[in-house]
């Protein structure tokens, strides 16, 4: 998977790149920081689902939700899993915003 050099949520736009060796004993193979604008991800783990994982963070910090990791995970996977088994969907929702 390509990241793009920036994931824009809500008004803030993170930078995006990959970094071996993230804390991997702390079960953290990405990483968003919202001060310095940067989401780091493990490309030797799930990138998909770590990329998607880190968003959501992202949006619940933007949004002022508060969510346990636990919580986090499942709307990461939840939203994976809704993105790839109604693709069209999906493109209609953008298509949708866009116009």
């Amino acid at each position: 998977m390509r990241l793009p050099r920036k994931i824009k949520i809500g008004a803030i736009d993170y930078a995006t790149s990959f970094k071996k060796d993230l804390n991997h004993s702390a079960g953290a193979p990405g990483i968003i920081n919202f001060w310095k604008r940067f989401i780091r991800i493990d490309p030797d783990c799930c990138v998909p689902h770590t990329t998607m994982h880190e968003i959501v963070h992202g949006i619940a910090h933007g949004w002022q939700v508060d969510l346990s990791e636990n919580d986090n995970d499942r709307l990461a996977q939840g939203f994976l899993c809704f993105m790839k088994d109604n693709p069209k969907l999906v493109m209609s929702l953008l298509e949708d915003l866009e116009g």
